[in-house]
C-alpha cells in the first residue's frame, strides 16, 4: 500500500510483475517436485500391492523396506487424470512416464525455455509460444518437445519455423489443460 501512495503506477505494476513471475516460476517447480514425489508414491503403492497376503512379513517383503524397486528402464506410469475417449477410440492416458527423479530437471528445462518465448496466445487445446529464429533454440525446442512426447504421450507438439521466428503449438486433451497450463503458461 506504501508503493500505491507514494511510487507512480508504472513503477508498482513493475514491481507486481516481478512478484507474480517469482511466484509462478516457484509454483512451476513445486508442481515438477509433486510430479516426481506422485511417481515415487505410485511405485511403493504397485510395490506394496504386489506384497503377499498371507504369511508374517520377511526380510524380502514389500512392507518391510522403503525403497521401490526401480522398473529396468527407471520409468513410471504417473497418471495424472484420464481424458475422454474420442469416438472409436480408446480413452487417452493423461499421464507420465519420466523417471520420478528426473521430473524437476525436465520441469526446468521447459521453465528456462518458456522463459525465452517472445509471446504467447492459446490455440485450440493448447498454448502456442513464438520464440526468435535461431538454429540452437530450434534444436532445443525440438529436443525438448521430442523429449516430452517420449514421456508424456498426450501431448501434441508442433514446430513451426518460419522467418524470423520459431512457433511451438503445444495440445492436449481437455482434461489436461491445467497440465498446459502449468508447463507453458497462459496467455498475458
Amino acid at each position: 500500500m506504501r508503493a500505491f501512495d507514494v511510487e507512480d503506477c508504472s513503477s508498482v505494476a513493475h514491481q507486481v510483475v516481478e512478484m507474480v513471475a517469482e511466484r509462478l516460476t516457484e509454483t512451476q517447480t513445486r508442481i515438477g517436485e509433486l510430479v516426481a514425489l506422485a511417481a515415487q508414491l505410485q511405485a511403493v503403492s504397485a510395490r506394496l500391492a504386489a506384497a503377499p497376503t498371507a504369511g508374517a512379513c520377511g526380510v524380502d517383503c514389500p512392507c518391510a523396506t522403503a525403497a521401490p524397486v526401480p522398473l529396468a528402464d527407471r520409468r513410471t506410469f504417473v497418471p495424472l487424470t484420464r481424458g475422454p475417449a474420442m469416438e472409436g477410440e480408446a480413452a487417452v492416458p493423461i499421464a507420465c512416464s519420466l523417471d520420478a527423479g528426473a521430473v524437476p530437471d525436465r520441469v526446468s528445462q521447459w521453465q528456462a525455455l518458456v522463459r525465452r518465448a517472445t509471446s504467447r496466445e492459446p490455440v485450440s487445446g493448447g498454448m502456442a509460444l513464438t520464440f526468435p529464429a535461431s538454429a540452437d533454440l530450434a534444436a532445443e525446442v525440438t529436443r525438448l518437445a521430442v523429449a516430452e512426447q517420449d514421456c508424456c504421450s498426450f501431448f501434441t507438439f508442433t514446430v513451426r519455423l518460419t522467418t524470423g521466428k520459431i512457433r511451438l503449438e503445444v495440445q492436449a486433451p481437455a482434461d489436461a489443460a491445467a497440465v498446459v497450463a502449468a508447463m507453458f503458461g497462459t496467455a498475458a
